[in-house]
């Protein structure tokens, strides 16, 4: 059984992001100007090789996967969406923090459902069911970059690890490089650091 390094990055910036607005999977908004700004200044000697390349099939990550990994085939994996919001998808803090709802939410640490949407139990399970079937389809010792969102690399990285969900949370163009093993049913993690590209990071 061969050890997979595993790229999981999050798309370049959203006027949704800069706005911090709850940008889910009701959202497929493109990466922004400022976001085509921070991939145009990429690092690319940091960027290791990979032998396949996976993405959420929102645009935002389909647009950075493009730029950082040129010339790359993307395979798109539908399940890699953001979480959804539901209700509270589009706003931010200051249009939601007189909602007695929105202060239970936070008052749960993010555990309980959004309304009208996904809960965190049920994200995970969501975003691990989709890494998992990435892993299926690589071969023995093969290395993979994910571009996806950054709850997926919150939700999926939690569930391998043991590590507190938010403890991964991470900004545009950063991530996390891991390497694991995988007999088809059971992730274990060897490794995991931070990781970024950006001119910011």
């Amino acid at each position: 059984m061969g050890i997979h390094r595993i790229l999981l990055l999050r798309h370049a910036r959203t006027k949704g992001n800069e706005e911090k607005r709850y940008m889910g999977m009701r959202s497929d908004e493109p990466v922004s100007d400022e976001g085509l700004k921070q991939l145009e200044g990429t690092d690319m000697d940091k960027v290791p090789a990979f032998d396949r390349v996976f993405c959420s099939p929102m645009q935002r990550c389909a647009i950075t996967a493009e730029r950082i990994f040129p010339g790359k085939e993307t395979e798109s994996v539908q399940e890699l969406t953001e979480m959804d919001f539901g209700l509270y998808e589009g706003k931010n803090f200051e249009e939601l923090k007189d909602d007695p709802y929105y202060n239970e939410w936070i008052a749960s640490n993010g555990r309980l459902p959004f309304p009208d949407g996904e809960d965190m139990a049920g994200f995970t399970a969501r975003s691990l069911k989709a890494f998992k079937g990435i892993l299926d389809k690589l071969k023995d010792g093969e290395s993979a970059a994910i571009v996806c969102h950054g709850g997926n690399i919150m939700a999926i990285l939690s569930a391998v690890t043991g590590v507190e969900y938010f403890d991964f949370n991470v900004g545009n163009i950063e991530g996390y490089i891991i390497d694991i093993t995988y007999d088809g049913e059971n992730i274990n993690v060897l490794s995991y650091e931070r990781f970024g590209v950006g001119m910011d990071t």
